[in-house]
């Protein structure tokens, strides 16, 4: 090759990647989508209720009268919370804390039981401060318990807290509270708080915050191994939270009629309660002087959102923080993750739908989540089953010898393989969440089995149809291709239209990001990313193979039309993934880029180098940061987690970060069965490969096309001289699910999920090609 054209294919590299650089930095400076900003009312009360674990599956006219009130108020809002916090399961210490610190925080090293809530009094103040503020230094979560509390004595801001958990919320960095005389009345109950709350009004307090599960909700251990029951049903307890509820809102009605002064109340669920995390209530009011609440069978509500979800209808409680500060006028602290929690939308909803929307969601996260451990297992069998039996179809020397209906039936499989994330995402159009805790499960794993085998059968009849008038070696080529191309862009484009709507099939899908998990809320979590990038590889080679066949007349131009479709393919999939306001993904674009930059250079014919490869990975380092130091250039409430990540770094807290994704990624790839998929499908590899290297030792004189697996690769009518352009596809690939590896904390995940959907689609084009050279009438003795 001359010196020239390697010149020609470098800068075209270069070029995708600065065009990749340019066009995330473009949409980076965008400005986020805005919803309606909490309006400051810094001279207005602001009372916090924190409600145990209640859920709004519990809510009802019997058992939430009050809470139903709260909800019927002109100016409410309400959603679910996500109380995630360092462990699986947050105990009420926690979810305090969390409060205190704007940051997840814990009291309980993990794995450990949840410890009830100590205080002390004369003066009060929480017994364990000491072993709160260094478990959360060993957490290495940035958390600092006592944020809100300074926060708000540094600007005088009056506060009470009622109850053990009010305590932790409101004490400063120091292990002090501000106002402790009134605070831990002992026990709360709706007639010590409608005897102290008044009075705290009236005295000018800001800020009340009230454990209204104090004794109530807080008895309970969150499984980590162990089984514990409540010591009372979960009626009984939402029915003695909603009468704390209660007595806190009849006197915020009172004061707010009698003085003339509005008052914001906050009620929400901080913690969890049984051995399983679920989304907890939240509701926020502005309480107003004229006291008007319509009926609850009339009442509408507003949907709450936070920018740290883009979700309508979700927030996390990192968010409150944020929220009060929002509420009182003063500024957010750079320590605090969360962001204000605002109204989504204009629009009202009818209380009635809310409710039953809320609790349809939140069914409908349990059945998925318990779905997912037979999914995965069941997934990898179907792959690694794939492995085996088209490995050793596919081996034999004279494999057009092959029964064509025994071809057809693993393309048809590799199909489903290929195929099962749309049948996941499709399963979800249907209401098979409803059908009951131990029939759902079933059915939705049913359905998406089934969706993902007629999504197969179906590609491969409309594009075997399609390309029927096609005759020779041409017309068995594009056969062969046609349907996992047709698959794999269906689930690409289906993938990027998510992330443009905001995600909304990852919310609840078997293969998506449960918010309970209080991950990723928006753009590509890292199953969809794997899933992108495997796709957009495939979808380049097959554009590049359109375009370099039928529109180019000489080797050059086929080789230019090649690269070109690499680079616009990866082009659109990395600022899909990378722009913070789409796909928000860090460790996307640096897998990606030398990705599609390595596929592009081979397209070209270019040969590589250690220097280039070096390069390609310098550039692709320099524009993950820069893209994620002008998102930190945003203000605080509109950054992504790119933006929150410089912060971090800035902060000195790089090692930290770099460590939890480490032990994650080490954790997972000890502990996952997605470790044996990986694991099987190498051995199987490596198994055939020395096989037919043995072969081969044995026979020198044997002819290249009558090896094992000689068919594929040996010959100018082979497969890999024929489909030129999978070689650079299957190379980025290689390289991107190699670099995602070493840099997102899902591990092993991600080669495992990608090889998952890789390999079936080449097995896929191995079979269909056999099945359409080989005529009806062929052998029907299959060779093993």
């Amino acid at each position: 090759m001359s010196n020239a054209h390697a010149l020609g294919g470098l800068r075209r590299a270069a070029r995708f990647v600065a065009a990749s650089l340019v066009a995330l930095l473009a949409l980076v400076v965008a400005p986020l989508p805005s919803h309606a900003a909490p309006a400051s009312t810094s001279d207005e009360p602001v009372i916090v209720v924190g409600l145990g674990a209640m859920r709004w599956r519990e809510v009802n006219a019997a058992a939430t009268p009050h809470l139903l009130s709260l909800l019927s108020e002109p100016s409410a809002a309400a959603g679910s919370l996500v109380v995630r916090s360092v462990a699986t399961l947050t105990c009420p210490a926690d979810g305090w804390l969390t409060v205190s610190a704007g940051r997840r925080a814990t009291a309980e090293p993990r794995g450990t039981a949840c410890a009830g809530i100590a205080t002390r009094h004369s003066p009060a103040r929480a017994a364990d401060w000491a072993t709160y503020v260094q478990t959360a230094t060993d957490q290495d979560y940035g958390a600092i318990p006592g944020t809100l509390g300074s926060l708000l004595a540094s600007r005088e801001i009056s506060t009470s807290a009622l109850g053990p958990g009010a305590v932790l919320a409101l004490t400063q960095t120091d292990g002090l509270l501000a106002d402790p005389t009134l605070a831990d009345p002992d026990p709360l109950t709706p007639e010590t708080i409608s005897a102290a709350l008044p009075d705290l009004l009236t005295a000018g307090t800001r800020v009340i915050a009230i454990d209204a599960a104090s004794k109530i909700d807080d008895i309970t251990r969150l499984g980590h191994g162990a089984d514990a029951s409540p010591a009372t049903s979960d009626n009984d307890i939402t029915t003695a939270l909603d009468a704390n509820l209660g007595a806190a809102l009849a006197a915020a009605r009172s004061y707010a009629t009698t003085s003339g002064t509005p008052v914001r109340i906050v009620a929400a669920g901080l913690h969890d309660r049984h051995t399983r995390p679920y989304l907890h209530v939240f509701v926020t009011a502005r309480i107003t002087p004229d006291g008007a609440v319509s009926p609850a069978s009339e009442a509408d509500v507003h949907l709450i959102s936070s920018t740290s979800t883009r979700q309508p209808g979700i927030a996390q409680s990192t968010d409150l923080l944020p929220s009060i500060a929002s509420w009182l006028g003063v500024p957010t602290p750079a320590t605090a993750v969360g962001s204000p929690i605002k109204d989504a939308a204009a629009e009202l909803i009818p209380l009635a739908d809310f409710l039953a929307g809320q609790v349809d969601y939140d069914v409908h996260l349990d059945r998925s989540r318990a779905a997912v451990p037979w999914f995965y297992p069941g997934y990898i069998i179907l792959v690694l089953a794939l492995f085996a039996v088209s490995a050793r179809a596919l081996r034999a020397p004279r494999v057009s010898q092959l029964a064509p209906r025994r071809h057809r039936f693993l393309a048809l499989w590799a199909g489903t393989a290929l195929a099962m994330p749309l049948g996941v995402y499709l399963v979800d159009l249907l209401p098979w969440w409803r059908a009951g805790a131990a029939l759902a499960p079933v059915l939705g794993l049913l359905g998406a089995l089934a969706f993902a085998i007629g999504l197969s059968a179906l590609a491969l009849a409309v594009t075997s149809r399609a390309a029927r008038g096609l005759a020779g070696g041409r017309g068995v080529l594009i056969r062969a291709v046609a349907a996992p191309a047709l698959l794999a862009t269906t689930l690409w484009l289906t993938l990027i239209l998510d992330a443009l709507a905001g995600a909304p099939l990852q919310r609840t899908a078997i293969m998506g990001s449960f918010a309970t998990v209080g991950g990723r809320f928006y753009g590509m979590n890292n199953t969809s990313f794997v899933l992108l990038a495997v796709t957009s590889f495939i979808v380049a080679a097959s554009l590049a193979a359109v375009l370099a066949r039928f529109t180019a007349p000489t080797e050059s131009r086929r080789r230019q039309r090649a690269a070109a479709a690499f680079v616009a393919i990866g082009l659109v999939t990395v600022v899909i993934d990378g722009t913070p306001s789409i796909g928000a993904d860090f460790g996307g674009p640096p897998a990606l880029i030398p990705g599609f930059a390595i596929a592009t250079l081979v397209a070209l014919g270019v040969a590589l180098s250690l220097r280039r490869i070096l390069a390609i990975l310098a550039a692709t380092v320099a524009a993950a940061f820069a893209i994620s130091y002008l998102d930190y250039l945003r203000p605080p409430a509109q950054r992504s987690h790119l933006g929150r990540f410089m912060q971090s770094v800035f902060d000195g807290e790089l090692i930290q970060v770099v460590g939890r994704k480490a032990s994650a990624n080490l954790h997972i790839l000890t502990n996952s069965y997605f470790t044996i998929l990986l694991a099987a499908a190498l051995l199987i590899l490596t198994a055939f490969l020395l096989g037919a290297r043995t072969r081969r030792r044995n026979a020198p004189n044997l002819p290249a096309a009558e090896a094992p697996y000689g068919w594929l690769l040996a010959g100018p009518d082979a497969p890999a001289a024929r489909l030129t352009y999978l070689r650079p596809a299957a190379l980025g690939i290689a390289v991107t699910l190699l670099i995602a590896f070493a840099v997102n904390d899902s591990g092993v995940v991600i080669p495992a999920i990608g090889l998952g959907l890789a390999v079936p689609t080449f097995i896929m084009i191995a079979h269909t090609w056999q099945a359409e050279r080989v005529p009806s009438s062929a052998a029907t003795h299959p060779e093993g």
